[in-house]
């Protein structure tokens, strides 16, 4: 009797059709623990109170865009919130006004010195390229106007919503070719406008653009060519682009192809002037071949049907370095 009595509790008929499942149930007899779930259970419902707990917010973040599939989520919330600092400003609210305003240079300054002096000899095609000595334009600063600095790309980072965008321009912008330089050195043009490029040298030259997303222009310029030559930008740029002269390696531009017309170079006293800027609070962006972007996104309020006036200064060390990496490549 000994011999069985753990089993004490089951019935002949039981121990007679003992298996493999009467096994899994044994602990479960009368000798368990009054009731309570045995090892074989007891992980289940704690497991599932963990899982249902961390399921509740998944299923919350997943309903949430799901049931507002129109309404901001927390990755379109970003850029409000962006929008409140006065970086990313971009609401317009009717009528236009103008922007005006001047660039200028802090701290100490020395001027660069020529590329080549008049009637250096070993520059190419030197009768034309060295019948002037060549500046260096890459920085013009300005003393006799309070330090202004020319250059200076000044551009509408994004039209806001709801203003008509004029269409781009049918007269053409002009490039052209003087004493072996480019002139102007900086230009903005809407893209579909056209660059008419032309040259007053009597040698010829090279006009090779590094757009990110337009095709480039590679194309030999005859001497003398007044006829001009056809350059329309296809798209749009984030920031101003290189054009080199590949047969005259010092010749350096800058282009800045936009989709509108709210944009303009300082002169040679750091001054700018834009028309018909849609009113409202506006992220403009100022960039120079040197510094690159000295303001990214920089809040301005244009109020309608005024002049609105605008200060801007540059340390003379950001105007020292070489341009940026992507720059440099470009102009290879």
């Amino acid at each position: 009797m000994a011999a069985i009595s753990p089993f004490r509790c089951l019935s002949a008929g039981t121990l007679l059709s003992f298996s493999a499942a009467a096994l899994l149930s044994m602990g479960s007899g009368c000798g368990g623990d009054g009731g309570k779930p045995s090892g074989a259970s007891a992980p289940s419902t704690p497991a599932a109170q963990p899982a249902s707990a961390e399921a509740a917010p998944a299923a919350t973040e997943s309903e949430t865009p799901a049931a507002a599939t129109k309404e901001p989520t927390a990755s379109t919330e970003a850029p409000k919130k962006e929008a409140s600092k006065p970086a990313t400003s971009n609401t317009a609210t009717g009528g236009t006004g103008t922007l005006t305003g001047v660039v200028t240079l802090t701290g100490s300054w020395t001027p660069l010195a020529v590329l080549f002096e008049k009637g250096d000899k070993t520059v190419k095609d030197a009768d034309v390229c060295s019948h002037d000595a060549i500046p260096n334009e890459s920085v013009v600063v300005n003393a006799e106007a309070g330090n202004g600095v020319a250059n200076v790309f000044v551009y509408l980072a994004k039209v806001p919503k709801g203003v008509k965008v004029p269409d781009a321009s049918a007269e053409p912008v002009e490039m052209d070719q003087k004493g072996c330089t480019f002139t102007p050195r900086s230009l903005v043009v809407q893209k579909g406008q056209t660059v008419l490029i032309k040259s007053s040298d009597a040698v010829q030259h090279n006009v090779h653009t590094f757009p990110s997303l337009s095709a480039p222009f590679n194309s030999i310029c005859p001497p003398n060519e007044q006829n001009g030559l056809k350059l329309v930008y296809e798209a749009a740029e984030r920031e101003p682009i290189s054009v080199k002269c590949d047969i005259h390696p010092w010749m350096q531009a800058w282009h800045l192809p936009l989709d509108h017309p709210y944009a303009a170079v300082t002169d040679a006293e750091g001054k700018f002037t834009i028309k018909d800027v849609p009113a409202g609070e506006l992220s403009f962006r100022f960039w120079h071949e040197k510094a690159g972007f000295i303001e990214k996104s920089l809040s301005v309020t244009v109020k309608a049907d005024e002049t609105n006036e605008l200060k801007i200064a540059i340390g003379a060390d950001k105007l020292a370095g070489q341009p940026t990496l992507k720059q440099t490549v470009a102009q290879k």
